[in-house]
């Protein structure tokens, strides 16, 4: 089955290298887990967007952390489901 026909989707947590994840991966493992997921073959990824990492204060919202990430999957072809939600209070 081509991605493009593809319904299946993966919950990836690449970018949630925060103190308090032990299971974090570091930005040298990145490019080697979207190559495994590419190879899966899913049409998208599902991402966590953290607000505590976007919210700035009132009407303040940077994404940065979240550029490279999804510049490179969609490099890959690969669709991004962007949710956001949760925070760290």
């Amino acid at each position: 089955m081509d991605r493009k026909n593809n319904p299946f989707g993966l919950l990836a947590f690449l970018h949630w290298n925060h103190d308090w994840n032990k299971f974090a991966f570091k930005n040298e493992d990145i490019p080697r887990a979207l190559d495994q997921i590419d190879e899966l073959g899913v049409s998208f990824i599902r991402m966590d967007l953290l607000w505590s990492d976007i919210h700035n204060g009132h009407f303040q919202y940077d994404y940065s952390r979240y550029d490279s990430l999804i510049e490179n999957i969609s490099k890959k072809g690969i669709n991004i489901l962007a949710l956001l939600h949760y925070n760290k209070a």
